[in-house]
């Protein structure tokens, strides 16, 4: 590659899964976990979390960076930028976007509740 060698010698590794596995995994062998909390508690708790798993692999907590996932639209005006988020959006399969809900709002089964209806 005509890129200069990274200063530990080998590629980052980055772990970007929020479950139990991938927690664990980031703390015994990553040096960047990314993380999509919806809430300021959420987050600090996750961090808090997988900082808390690293002494078990002889790790420091400076060892493992932890990063919020982002998503950014870009385009020539702040319009078309709206419109390729609208874009995206609806291309969520409802079945998918009703599970993130679900998962939002404390784990809550929604499925039960009709889509196109206000919200109870």
């Amino acid at each position: 590659m005509n890129v200069s060698r990274p200063p530990q010698g080998y590629p980052v590794i980055l772990q970007a899964g929020q479950s139990e596995d991938g927690r664990e995994l980031a703390a015994k062998y990553a040096e960047v976990i990314f993380t999509a909390q919806q809430s300021l508690t959420d987050a600090q708790a996750f961090y808090r979390d997988v900082k808390g798993r690293l002494a078990k692999y002889a790790r420091h907590a400076d060892d493992l960076k932890v990063m919020p996932g982002v998503s950014v639209f870009v385009a020539k005006t702040e319009q078309e930028a709206k419109e390729k988020y609208a874009l995206l959006n609806n291309l969520i399969h409802p079945d998918v976007g009703l599970g993130l809900l679900s998962g939002l709002a404390g784990d809550i089964d929604l499925s039960h509740y009709d889509l196109n209806a206000p919200s109870p």
